[in-house]
């Protein structure tokens, strides 16, 4: 089902482009432009000059700086086809973990296939300027990330392999990445082979995978498709979904009411629908609080924090109500969500709003962290805690082809962009391996 490659990954040479750290970014669909010009600005080599162009030149400006890099070695290949392992320890509330996983090169597969599974819809606006970028670079500058299960072969190999490290760097919010090879050829194959007959989930990179098929389907009618056309496979970052260092965190909602009727509807509806308890005490502390309650309950439930008012509210959805959500039309993949509860409770029954009507027009903005969107509410705003969709529903979703809210999802912590890149001209085939 799944095709894994080795690939010969392009890399930065810190002796000529100066050290990793000020040439990494993070995911650039988590940067402003203004953090972007930021980064881009405090180095003389940075991925974003690459991935992010900006001014006249745009893509093209960006497809000359990169040959120039190749050329004055800055950017380099390495010698011979490479797994990359990539750790990350970080902590989430004070409790420290460590996910596992490495970057390898995964064969495109059309959606139909279903070898390669989404939980997202995608949109053409975001896929079209990056299409453009990867026609005039030939270059993948970042990954997409990768959910399997059932198969423990590629954590036990490359935890007996002792791997090369090539570097370890900290990012923005003091998490360590630790990046490196592995070069046997043979336990290249061990890991690649074991994935014969497994599906691969997509946890992020939705956009960037549907960018890359775009590419490969032109590149096939140009070129076609023997099995070493480097367009035919996407750089992946790979996680077993079983991994103790995979985590998922909420992604609340903020929601601006603007209206006396509007909040007085919403107060109304809640206790109808609602078991509503009070949190005592400032907004901050309150949204706090309620991500540690509705964290630790097996009920749908979700924290509020008014903007108007001091303190907050949990909300726990009534027998009856959850009853009747539940023997709605969707799907059990689906409604056993709290995000589909979200938006067919609060956002359409509670507060009379459709979710992506609302969305586009601005009135709703999601943030992982709430103590920080409890600070910054404004007063027509509304805060809905939400707990987080644990991994094992996300590939439950996928594998019934459904998809999920849009923000169901924050898997952290992000992965750098820059530690590694794949090259996809038709002049640097893939070496296979045979199974």
């Amino acid at each position: 089902m799944s095709v894994v490659l080795p690939f010969r990954g392009l890399r930065l040479d810190q002796e000529k482009g100066g050290p990793i750290a000020s040439f990494l970014a993070p995911p650039y669909d988590v940067v402003s432009q203004q953090e972007r010009d930021r980064i881009v600005a405090a180095s003389d080599h940075n991925i974003f000059s690459l991935e992010l162009p900006s001014g006249s030149e745009g893509h093209p400006g960006a497809a000359s700086l990169l040959d120039r890099w190749l050329r004055e070695g800055i950017l380099s290949f390495d010698d011979s086809p490479c797994l990359y392992p990539y750790d990350i320890e970080f902590e989430v509330k004070g409790k420290g973990f460590r996910r596992r996983g490495f970057v390898a090169a995964v064969k495109i597969e059309p959606w139909e296939n279903r070898v390669i599974r989404p939980h997202e819809l995608t949109f053409s606006r975001v896929t079209s300027d990056r299409l453009s970028l990867l026609e005039h670079t030939r270059t993948q500058f970042s990954q997409i990330f990768l959910l399997y299960r059932g198969n423990p072969v590629p954590r036990q190999v490359m935890e007996a392999a002792g791997w090369e490290q090539l570097c370890e760097v900290a990012d923005q919010s003091g998490n360590t990445h630790l990046f490196g090879r592995l070069v046997s050829r043979e336990m290249q194959r061990e890991i690649c082979c074991s994935f014969s007959g497994i599906p691969l989930y997509i946890a992020d990179g939705h956009h960037r995978y549907t960018t890359a098929l775009e590419y490969r389907n032109i590149q096939v009618q140009r070129h076609g498709d023997p099995p070493t056309m480097p367009y035919l496979y996407q750089m992946a970052y790979l996680v077993d979904a079983d991994d103790p260092g995979l985590v998922v965190l909420p992604t609340h909602r903020i929601v601006s009411i603007g209206s006396t009727a509007e909040k007085e509807r919403m107060a109304e509806k809640a206790a109808s629908l609602f078991r509503v308890t009070e949190i005592q005490g400032p907004r901050v502390k309150a949204a706090a609080a309620a991500e540690e309650e509705v964290a630790g309950t097996g009920s749908m439930a979700l924290g509020v924090v008014c903007g108007w008012k001091e303190g907050g509210e949990i909300w726990r959805l009534r027998p009856e109500a959850r009853q009747e959500f539940l023997d709605s039309a969707l799907p059990p993949q689906l409604a056993g969500l709290d995000v589909s509860m979200f938006d067919r409770v609060v956002m359409k029954e509670v507060l009379g709003l459709d979710a992506d009507e609302a969305e586009a027009q601005g009135r709703v903005a999601f943030d992982p962290d709430a103590r920080e969107a409890a600070a910054s509410l404004d007063k027509d705003q509304v805060l809905f805690v939400m707990r987080p969709t644990p991994a094992h529903q996300v590939l439950d979703v996928a594998d019934a082809g459904l998809t999920m809210p849009h923000k169901s999802t924050f898997f952290y912590p992000k992965i750098l962009t820059g530690l590694v890149m794949n090259s996809v001209d038709p002049e640097r085939p893939v070496e296979l391996l045979e199974c």
